[in-house]
């Protein structure tokens, strides 16, 4: 529509232009010179150049509105997706809530589980029976051994036969279960193949529990320590030590870790999480 409305003004103005220079050329007076030509160009072309001031405020008012129009749709455009992500908000928040409460109830079954399954691991204490020693020990032969309490008990040449031991006698007061082994960890580390775990399992009959009593072993194959320094050595190591129980429960096998403190003949075994 507005193509065709220009097409009119060209056309307009084409004759406007073809009249006049018609009428130039039968009726003008070249007497009149030069300044007479351009007063008569002047008249003609003013009410040209008012006329297309006018069309070209008409094309940009139309295009202005094309423009304005343009724009509320795009508003309501917007208008319409900002609805559709508040209500994509909502339906997430729901689904939010679901999922907390999902979760929720995930955790409680898996803490019940976790409990159930806590509880039926066996939890090891020790005995206050007396049992739990420590022992600076060296054969006398036929199997037996002497506690050695002084350096003066041992002479230079039996001296590296001599062996620490710690006696311990553990119950457990959790679930079922089989006892496999027990490895001992102590620090330094380089040390830890020089200590051994035996342990024997008896059953209390009087008390009605299983206990078992352990014993760790501590050879002095250490040849630059002295008799005096291995005693020394071996109170210091067995002051805190590192044992991995490894056992069988519920058709599956596991291990806890549990520190054994040794503090002026005080004996504490803590597990470890």
């Amino acid at each position: 529509m507005i193509n065709k409305k220009i097409d009119w003004a060209v056309i307009c103005t084409a004759l406007w232009i073809i009249f006049w220079v018609s009428f130039f050329m039968k009726g003008f007076d070249s007497n009149e010179g030069f300044g007479g030509l351009g007063a008569f160009l002047s008249g003609i072309f003013a009410p040209l150049a008012l006329f297309w001031f006018y069309k070209s405020y008409r094309v940009q008012t139309n295009e202005l509105g094309l423009q304005r129009q343009e724009l509320e749709l795009q508003r309501e455009e917007l208008t319409l997706q900002r609805k559709a992500l508040e209500q994509s908000v909502m339906a997430q928040k729901g689904s939010e809530a679901a999922l907390k409460a999902q979760l929720a109830i995930t955790e409680q079954q898996f803490s019940a589980y976790l409990k159930e399954y806590e509880g039926r691991k066996p939890f090891f204490i020790l005995l206050d029976d007396g049992y739990n020693k420590l022992k600076i020990e060296k054969p006398i032969g036929n199997g037996n051994t002497l506690d050695i309490t002084t350096v003066s008990q041992i002479n230079t040449s039996e001296w590296s036969n001599i062996s620490a031991k710690c006696y311990l006698t553990i119950k457990n007061i959790g679930g079922v279960f089989e006892l496999i082994d027990i490895e001992v960890t102590v620090t330094p580390t380089t040390i830890n193949k020089k200590i051994k775990a035996h342990w024997t399992l008896n059953r209390n009959i009087k008390q009605g529990f299983i206990a078992y009593s352990i014993v760790l072993t501590l050879r002095n194959n250490f040849q630059t320590l002295s008799p005096k320094d291995f005693i020394t050595f071996s109170e210091n190591t067995f002051s805190d030590i590192i044992l991995n129980f490894q056992y069988q429960y519920a058709d599956t096998s596991s291990s806890d870790l549990y520190q054994l403190k040794v503090d002026n003949e005080v004996f504490a075994l803590e597990k470890l999480m």
